[in-house]
């Protein structure tokens, strides 16, 4: 990651935004807390967190703060997925470094015409990576499009939060079923459960995940077969690049193995259940410091430039 210098400027932000984190933390801490134990009592070492937002779009944490409340949580594999951006990629690797026992996929959540689609991969080295920069970039392009994009670039395409705001719809996931590789079946961030519609109507894998945008990491996730996470254990230790590509042939291969009447190698499995918890994210917006940085992070810093400065503030600067 670049070396990222901060003005004092900057750091005026990071006392705002740390002071009004400070403000909330009492509520916040308990909200965490609960959600923590609520995850850890249903964990056991086989889910996977397919869907989390950090500081680079529209999250709270950074990505070193993310993989820290899943080693806590017992959750080993996570997708952050941030908004239309890969510039989330290198802070994500450097967490792997720090947090060795969590697994991170590299994933964008893609806007299209449509809905929005995840698109995970099996390396953050993918050949043809170049051709997903350039979708990213652009928010108008149809579903077939982003989903024909992703798959020349290695990746499976996922439909996100289906039936909801800036989802698509279970009509459109059926019709595209044929190029899809997944969709959410839980979204806890989002409220968006689907039926089982399109469990019936589609051959494809079917995901859970919080969506979660700060506090509720975990609070949805995707259930692996012991024997298939089992298989990415070296010693008993997960080795990432074969857990990687263990979580890309799953998914590709959900079709197939639905044809064939056989046991999904992954089910979406919603961990809590409170309301109260499953909102807990929103305590963030307390926050108007965050609040606008998400606004300004969202909609115009293509670059980054101030999710890095703030990465830098959260995770390295001792401001108080």
């Amino acid at each position: 990651m670049e070396e990222v210098k901060l003005s004092k400027f900057d750091k005026a932000i990071g006392y705002v935004f740390r002071g009004f984190d400070l403000i909330t933390q009492p509520v916040r801490k308990y909200s965490e807390k609960k959600v923590s134990e609520g995850v850890k009592k249903k964990s056991d070492g086989y889910e996977m967190e397919g869907h989390v937002h950090g500081i680079y779009s529209d999250g709270y944490y950074t990505p070193k703060k993310i993989l820290q409340f899943c080693r806590e949580r017992d959750i080993e594999i996570v997708a952050i997925s941030e908004h239309d951006t890969l510039e989330h990629w290198n802070s994500c690797r450097k967490a792997e470094e720090k947090f060795p026992d969590v697994l991170n996929i590299p994933s964008v959540e893609i806007t299209s015409r449509d809905g929005d689609i995840i698109a995970y991969f099996d390396s953050y080295d993918r050949k043809n990576l170049k051709s997903v920069r350039k979708l990213v970039e652009n928010r108008n392009l149809r579903a077939t499009e982003v989903i024909n994009a992703v798959h020349r670039a290695g990746g499976v395409a996922i439909a996100a939060h289906p039936n909801k705001s800036r989802g698509l719809s279970s009509r459109e996931i059926i019709a595209l079923s044929n190029r899809l590789d997944g969709y959410e079946k839980i979204n806890i961030e989002s409220g968006s459960y689907e039926s089982g519609l399109l469990e019936k109507e589609t051959k494809i894998a079917s995901l859970g995940s919080s969506d979660s945008h700060a506090v509720t990491i975990g609070a949805a996730v995707t259930k692996i077969r012991p024997e298939v996470y089992e298989r990415c254990l070296i010693d008993g230790v997960l080795d990432k690049d074969l857990a990687r590509k263990t979580v890309i042939e799953c998914i590709r291969g959900e079709r197939d193995r639905k044809e064939k009447g056989l046991e999904p190698n992954m089910t979406p499995l919603r961990i809590i259940e409170s309301g109260l918890e499953q909102n807990a994210s929103k305590l963030t917006y307390i926050n108007p410091a965050a609040c606008i940085l998400k606004l300004v992070e969202y909609f115009d810093d293509s670059s980054k430039t101030i999710a890095k400065k703030l990465e830098k503030i959260l995770d390295d600067v001792k401001l108080f």
